[in-house]
C-alpha cells in the first residue's frame, strides 16, 4: 500500500544537529538563566537521547517564541516550517493552520500547498485534499508529489480510473526513484487485479 508524502524533504539533520549542539551548551553552562527553553534542553540533552519529538517541539517552542515577541520579522518560510513541524508530530489541524498562514505570504509556494493538502488527507478529508491538489497540478502542473499525493487519495476513494491518470502524470514528470517504483508496482497490482484497495 502506498503512502502519502510530503512535498518538502526532512529538516531533521539540521534540526536535530542545533537543538543537540544548544543542549550541550544548555546543559554544561548551568549559570545561564534562560528559564524554559533552557530547561528543555538540558532535559533533552541530559535525558541521553534527543528524540524527533523533543526536537520538533523545541523548535515549535522557539518558532512560536519569535511570532509572539517579532510578528514583523515573521516570515512565509517560519509559517512553513511550523506548519512541517506540526505535521511531523501528527498534529495536522495546527500543520493547517500555520501553512494558511504562511500562504497568505507566499500565496504561490506549491510545496507548502501540497503539505497542506496532506495534512487534510491525514484528518480523512478527501475532498479538501483532491481540492488543493486540483489547484496545484492546475497552476504547477510539473509539481509530481501533487500528482503522487492526489493519486493516493484517489486510491483510497478506490477511484481507479483517476487513480491511474494522477500516477501516470507523476511518472512522466518522476519517472525514476523509491516512489516511482511504488507507482509502477501498485498500477501493475492494480491492472492485473482490476481493482485497488482502500488506505486504511
Amino acid at each position: 500500500m502506498i503512502m502519502l508524502d510530503k512535498a518538502r524533504a526532512s529538516v531533521w539533520i539540521k534540526v536535530g544537529a542545533i537543538v543537540i549542539v544548544l543542549a550541550f551548551i544548555l546543559a554544561y553552562i548551568p549559570s545561564l538563566n534562560i528559564g524554559a527553553m533552557g530547561d528543555l534542553f538540558t532535559s533533552i540533552f541530559q535525558g541521553g537521547a534527543a528524540s524527533e519529538d523533543a526536537q520538533a517541539q523545541a523548535r515549535i517552542l522557539q518558532l512560536k517564541d519569535k511570532i509572539n515577541k517579532t510578528p514583523k520579522s515573521v516570515t512565509a518560510k517560519d509559517y512553513f516550517e511550523l506548519g512541517n513541524l506540526y505535521y511531523d508530530t501528527q498534529k495536522y489541524q495546527n500543520a493547517i493552520t500555520y501553512y494558511q498562514k504562511g500562504l497568505k505570504l507566499d500565496p504561490k509556494n506549491y510545496d507548502a500547498m501540497t503539505d497542506m493538502g496532506a495534512s487534510y488527507f491525514a484528518l480523512k478529508q478527501n475532498d479538501k485534499a483532491l481540492e488543493i491538489f486540483s489547484q496545484v497540478t492546475s497552476e504547477k502542473p510539473d509539481q509530481a508529489m501533487a500528482w503522487f499525493n492526489m493519486g493516493v487519495v484517489y486510491q483510497a476513494k478506490n477511484d481507479v480510473p483517476n487513480m491511474k491518470f494522477a500516477w501516470e502524470r507523476f511518472l512522466a514528470i518522476q519517472p525514476t526513484g523509491n516512489l516511482a517504483d511504488q507507482v509502477r508496482s501498485q498500477l501493475s497490482q492494480t491492472s492485473a487485479s482490476g481493482t485497488t484497495q482502500t488506505q486504511q
